[in-house]
């Protein structure tokens, strides 16, 4: 994981350097995306493109509830 962050800080400054924490965040899942897709066992990265990033990209860095996704074919729900 410290590569991941590493190569993340590369590209975008963190929070606690003064960076946006959405960009940190997508630089960052972008790099785990990498990083996973090296070993065969972990190179579904669903559960970071429909769960995770759907977070992301709805603005919800602080997972309010309620929070809906699905990831390998299921669907599931979070509301309280």
């Amino acid at each position: 994981m410290q590569a991941v962050r590493d190569r993340a800080i590369a590209q975008a400054a963190t929070p606690a350097s003064g960076g946006d924490e959405s960009a940190y965040m997508s630089v960052f899942l972008d790099e785990r995306v990498v990083e996973m897709k090296k070993e065969a066992a972990h190179s579904d990265v669903s559960r970071i493109e429909t769960e995770q990033r759907r977070f992301l990209n709805e603005g919800n860095l602080d997972l309010h509830l309620p929070l809906y996704w699905a990831v390998y074919g299921d669907d599931y729900q979070i509301t309280g």
